[in-house]
């Protein structure tokens, strides 16, 4: 529902609050106004292509969420998800940051399939996840990967991290690190790593 993709939007807001990749990326100037939308935009786009699975508290509050694309799927591959969540998304970013992205969905791309080959067509993807600051390290954020875990049917699971804090937590939980790219931003520059976990 609406309200639901709202509430889980403000989740991610708080979650992602400082989150290095995309403030790179947008500049700390715009991240404030942008990183709402492009929450909104990939829970959209989740709603329309993958599953998300919500954590919620005792009164029914979303306290959390993940995003999950199951094998053959990516966020924005469908006319959809690129009408109702890309385009208002890229609506949103400075001329500058337009042109980035344009350039560098394929280098993005090609990262991806030299670190998971073959996989991608196989794979779970996991998109996004995030927890509300007073909820984390508690145990949502990995009992929500362990129940997409329990849905893969066998499947691996991919995803990037830019995060050190994040890469470590991802290892500890058994994801493997698969390998690393440096990306030059707009507004700075960061590494993405691509973590695998095989059942």
């Amino acid at each position: 529902s609406h309200e639901e993709i709202e509430e889980l939007r403000a989740v991610f807001d708080l979650a992602f609050a400082s989150e290095h990749g995309f403030k790179c990326v947008v500049g700390p100037d715009n991240f404030d106004r942008v990183l709402p939308v492009l929450n909104r935009s990939q829970i959209v786009a989740g709603t329309l292509g993958g599953e998300i699975y919500l954590a919620k508290d005792e009164e029914g509050k979303i306290i959390g969420g993940i995003i999950w694309y199951g094998p053959g799927r990516e966020q924005y591959d469908s006319e959809d998800q690129r009408k109702q969540a890309l385009a208002p998304l890229m609506a949103s970013l400075p001329d500058d940051v337009k042109a980035w992205f344009a350039g560098s969905v394929a280098l993005m791309e090609e990262f991806k399939r030299k670190t998971f080959g073959d996989m991608t067509k196989t794979e779970w993807y996991l998109q996004r996840v995030g927890v509300h600051p007073d909820w984390q390290g508690k145990g949502v954020g990995t009992a929500l990967i362990e129940r997409g875990r329990q849905n893969t049917n066998g499947h691996a699971i991919a995803l990037q991290a830019v995060e050190p804090a994040n890469i470590g937590y991802y290892e500890h939980i058994g994801f493997k690190n698969k390998g690393h790219i440096d990306v030059q931003a707009p507004h700075g520059d960061f590494t993405v790593t691509g973590l695998l976990w095989q059942p």
